[in-house]
């Protein structure tokens, strides 16, 4: 039975498959009906109504589709609140996998039941990726499953879409909340023997390829990519034998755009502001590195000056240490065809510049570090998240650890 409220109040009841309807007429003279799962959400949004009707702020929402909804949310709720990489990716994420198969379908419409064979559809046959036919060679779709991992990203990130749409009335129930996703068997991340290092550090190091030295010095701090590429001079402290990582420079698909844009902005959380002292080796060559192409870059900025192009010396002046001919920071499909040509040059397998990362990070295991110092050097708030992901035993240290076993009880040969 409806809860009597003074007029223009609105009333509140509980239907019988147990949601709570809040009623009240707005600005215009229309009945409108919001629900929420408890008598107090029912309340909370009829109040919130009321209010934004009395201001005239009013949206006819009854008709909108998903799309029509995905698009607002990310133009009003998320685009003023996050940082641009992150946007750029929400954008990404629900513009690939989720806007091109729900057209026409209206917000109130949508089922959980259809988001489910959604997602199972994602993970037969959900990778976007091209490859290049080995018959016609052209680009064609992998026919691949989208990645445990990204179909994780993509539901949460629909339920918060969803979830919005229920705080505002549009919408009683996120059906994104409760669709499972099949899981898949973890790849295992493969990282660089001893022998396979010391096979690319002589590639490395005998080459004179400008972006060499940083594919090296990432073996001896474990930066991730955009840190590593966000690197000043002046984060470099020679005496104290220190570098300080304040900043990653990230590449970016500009949403609704078929270009992309570099974005130089803060580490990717507050623990990732952090201060790695370098072994005395590494902070030898990271000075002579900087010596010897403080000319280059003064050279670099005469050239550019000449030809008209003096706004491209701002990241000169700025001081970053790996800057391409044009005057523009390095870019990471650079670092990585260089990384992939060095691989090559050593005859060792294929490895993703995550990878060195993780070969840091075991290297640093197998060399006693302990877990606080190891994550706080590779800018995690967690050592779980170091442990469980970043460090991996190799082959060699199997062996080493099981030849430390010994008998309890005298062999056979022993007692003979």
């Amino acid at each position: 039975m409806a809860k009597r409220r003074a007029n223009g109040e609105g009333s509140i009841f509980q239907r019988k498959d147990g949601l709570w309807a809040a009623q009240y007429t707005d600005n215009r003279g229309k009945k409108r009906t919001l629900y929420g799962k408890t008598q107090r959400i029912a309340k909370d949004k009829l109040k919130k109504a009321i209010r934004q009707s009395d201001k005239g702020m009013l949206m006819e929402k009854n008709n909108i589709t998903l799309v029509e909804w995905i698009n607002e949310w990310l133009e009003v709720y998320a685009q003023p609140t996050i940082k641009k990489t992150t946007y750029a990716s929400y954008y990404r994420l629900l513009h690939n996998h989720v806007i091109p198969y729900f057209p026409k379908v209206l917000l109130k419409d949508l089922r959980t039941d259809m988001l489910q064979k959604h997602f199972n559809m994602l993970a037969k046959s959900g990778n976007k990726r091209r490859v290049k036919d080995l018959d016609t060679g052209k680009l064609v779709r992998s026919g691949k499953g989208l990645s445990y991992e990204t179909r994780r990203k993509v539901v949460i990130l629909l339920m918060m879409v969803l979830e919005k749409a229920v705080d505002t009335g549009i919408i009683a129930i996120n059906s994104a909340a409760n669709v499972k996703l099949q899981k898949q068997q973890p790849k295992e991340k493969r990282i660089l023997t001893l022998d396979e290092q010391r096979r690319l550090e002589s590639v490395l190091l005998r080459d004179e390829k400008p972006l060499c030295f940083p594919i090296y010095l990432d073996l001896y701090t474990g930066l991730r990519i955009g840190e590593l590429i966000g690197i000043q001079e002046n984060d470099f402290d020679y005496n104290r034998r220190e570098l300080h990582i304040s900043r990653t420079v990230t590449r970016v698909d500009v949403p609704g755009e078929n270009t992309t844009e570099k974005i130089i902005g803060s580490p990717k959380t507050y623990t990732s502001r952090r201060t790695i002292p370098l072994p005395d080796f590494v902070a030898d060559m990271l000075h002579g590195f900087i010596e010897g192409h403080r000319e280059q870059r003064e050279l670099l900025r005469l050239i550019l000056t000449e030809s008209g192009k003096g706004d491209k010396v701002k990241l000169i002046d700025e001081g970053y240490l790996f800057i391409s001919t044009n005057g523009n920071i390095c870019d990471s499909v650079s670092l990585r065809n260089t990384l992939e040509w060095a691989l090559k040059e050593a005859n060792v397998p294929h490895i993703n510049f995550h990878a060195l990362r993780h070969t840091f990070a075991t290297r640093c295991s197998e060399s006693g570090f302990d877990a606080k110092t190891l994550a706080e050097i590779l800018g995690h708030a967690d050592t779980n998240i170091t442990f469980n992901t970043y460090i991996h035993t190799t082959e060699e240290q199997k062996r080493m650890n099981m030849d430390k076993l010994k008998p309890i009880s005298k062999t056979s040969a022993e007692q003979e």
